[in-house]
């Protein structure tokens, strides 16, 4: 199980030091410690090169801004998974706040080819969280969405291109008005099973006196892996195995 996070706290970079973009699509910069588009009327996936989720059952999340623009339905800044590391296919939810009337979208793209998954309304404002969820690898694939740890939607794909293969955790855009930018801030991703679902706490660990009378952690849960590349890359971070 692997969790990644980014802050975004580091030098400005065109393109942003440590994520990846389809090379037919835009691309992301860090601009004053967050992550920017670079492209306004295009369509934009980028993942966190370093992090390799172990499993399908996968999440990402992070603060959205709109800045303000004005969006069309199904644009906006959002989030995406099982995003394949040649072909342009992956699960996105794109959102923008100019109305709360069918403003967020869960679309599938194979090979660059977009559907649209389903929508839903909701008002939200720019620094909130957005997380999306996907499960399943049968005949039918889940899609979750939260805002700030709230379920809003849950979507399902049953179609003959559903994406079912494991992959990337990332970031998403699209818009089709030039001037646009979006923000994204504090991301995170991952295991489903080793990040935080919805709203639920994480489990207390059950404590054991030890011979010296100082509580322990029981059990025999294997060592955690962490890793934080270096400061001039800005704040990343990766737990796992």
């Amino acid at each position: 199980m692997a969790t990644a996070t980014d802050d975004f706290n580091r030098a400005d970079a065109n393109p942003a030091t440590g994520w990846t973009s389809y090379g037919t699509e835009g691309n992301v910069k860090t601009l004053t410690n967050k992550l920017r588009n670079t492209t306004d009327a295009n369509d934009i996936a980028s993942y966190l090169t370093a992090l390799t989720p172990a499993s399908t059952e996968e999440y990402a999340q992070a603060k959205l801004y709109c800045n303000a623009g004005a969006y069309s339905d199904q644009d906006g800044p959002g989030l995406a998974v099982r995003m394949a590391t040649g072909a342009v296919t992956y699960y996105r939810l794109v959102c923008h706040n100019n109305d709360a009337t069918t403003n967020c979208y869960v679309h599938r793209k194979n090979a660059g080819s977009n559907a649209v998954i389903g929508s839903f309304s909701q008002s939200w404002s720019d620094g909130d969280t957005w997380k999306l969820e996907v499960t399943g690898t049968g005949a039918t694939v889940t899609l979750k969405s939260y805002l700030n740890g709230v379920l809003k939607s849950t979507l399902t794909d049953s179609n003959a291109s559903r994406i079912t293969a494991a992959g990337r955790c990332g970031i998403a855009y699209s818009a089709e008005g030039a001037g646009l930018s979006s923000d994204w801030d504090d991301w995170e991703g991952g295991d489903i099973a080793s990040g935080a679902t919805g709203t639920a706490a994480p489990a207390l660990q059950p404590l054991a006196a030890s011979a010296t009378g100082v509580m322990q952690p029981s059990g025999t849960a294997a060592p955690v892996l962490q890793a934080l590349q270096s400061a001039a890359a800005g704040t990343q971070t990766q737990t796992g195995t």
